[in-house]
């Protein structure tokens, strides 16, 4: 789901600019140190020459102090030292940079653990919901979601559990409403339209107080108060991928469905001339609910015999 257009905290071009800047200048004055020292301790016929590598090797060693990369799927976190947060924005001295090579200032201070990965993340859940005419209906749902590189100094101000536990919320509180609402059988045939609903709750959601220090910090930034920019987050897809009944209600309904069969079957055996008592018991054993016949627990065997093959005969 994209984000609304405000200010971001990606490393914008004229402060990428200034990081290319500083690192120009620094890299020329020193060449210009490299060469005046080269010319005075040495010939000139090879004391410049060794300036220059030697200036090569200082340049490529303090590389790091003034260029960052970035891997693929990843984005940097960067603190400007010389900046600080300001009461309506707590990450004010924030930036980020994405994937790739970029000019960073010295002033900036990067860590290992703030490289942070942007992979879709999915979070399964499964629950079970009340329907409205009693039974339950069993869901297994799926939230998928990744890091926004826009807003990744919010995103690493939550624990990754907060952030799942809110969002199965979200979707746990629609589902429930929706459900509540549905007879069971409606329920169990309607995915399509509870992941419309879901999706769309996911969509108008405000997650934040307007009062709250959190809306001012959002607000700052010109960003709409959603989950989304709440925690940092670029919300992708909300599933319910199945929807059934519990197991209970399931064998209730097998259990009626076999009763159905079995008094259907009794009544062709008893229309074709069988006696009732014969009938159903045929109807019991062709089903599977008893293993023997009434004349087998009575002994007679021959009248066994007949009515398993009445039974078998009619099938």
């Amino acid at each position: 789901m994209a984000q609304n257009q405000g200010l971001t905290y990606l490393a914008e071009e004229a402060s990428l600019e200034i990081d290319m800047l500083i690192a120009v200048v620094a890299w020329v004055v020193s060449f210009c140190f490299f060469v005046f020292v080269g010319s005075l301790l040495a010939p000139v016929n090879w004391g410049v020459p060794f300036a220059v590598s030697a200036w090569i090797v200082c340049v490529g060693s303090t590389l790091p102090w003034f260029m960052v990369s970035v891997p693929e799927y990843c984005g940097l976190i960067t603190i400007n030292v010389l900046g600080k947060p300001t009461d309506d924005d707590p990450y004010a001295n924030m930036e980020v940079y994405e994937t790739g090579l970029s000019f960073c200032a010295p002033y900036k201070q990067r860590k290992l653990g703030n490289y942070i990965n942007l992979r879709a993340v999915a979070v399964e859940e499964e629950e079970d919901f009340a329907a409205k005419n009693g039974p339950a209906i069993k869901t297994k749902q799926v939230y998928m979601y990744r890091a926004d590189p826009k807003l990744l100094p919010r995103y690493i101000a939550a624990d990754d559990s907060i952030i799942r536990e809110g969002l199965v919320a979200i979707g746990s509180g629609y589902l429930s409403e929706a459900i509540s609402h549905r007879d069971a059988q409606d329920a169990r045939g309607a995915l399509d339209e509870l992941n419309r609903g879901l999706r769309n709750r996911f969509e108008t959601f405000n997650a934040i107080a307007a009062n709250s220090q959190e809306a001012r910090s959002i607000a700052s930034r010109g960003l709409p108060l959603t989950y989304e920019s709440l925690y940092g987050i670029d919300f992708i897809e909300a599933v319910v991928a199945d929807a059934d009944y519990e197991a209970q209600y399931q064998t209730a309904l097998s259990n009626s469905a076999r009763s159905a069969l079995i008094d259907a079957t009794a009544a062709k055996l008893a229309a074709a001339g069988i006696a009732p008592k014969d009938a159903a018991n045929a109807a019991l054993l062709q089903y599977g609910v008893v293993s023997k016949t009434i004349f087998e627990v009575e002994g007679n065997a021959h009248q066994a015999l007949a009515a398993v093959l009445a039974s078998l005969g009619k099938r």
